[in-house]
């Protein structure tokens, strides 16, 4: 894990853009999802309805 961590930070400081599975991979993201997921996501973790502001 650690190394997998060094290596996204390494690459991220080089401008190497990780997409998705391998932003998940590398440690990056905690999970992989589009706006639904988000607001459902938020909404548990308040206990309320979440509102966007964008």
């Amino acid at each position: 894990m650690i190394l997998k961590l060094l290596y996204a930070k390494q690459n991220q400081n080089e401008g190497i853009t990780l997409f998705g599975q391998m932003a998940l991979e590398n440690g990056l993201v905690d999970k992989i999802g589009g706006q639904s997921e988000v607001e459902e996501y938020l909404k548990e973790k308040i206990g309320e309805d979440e509102e966007i502001c964008w």
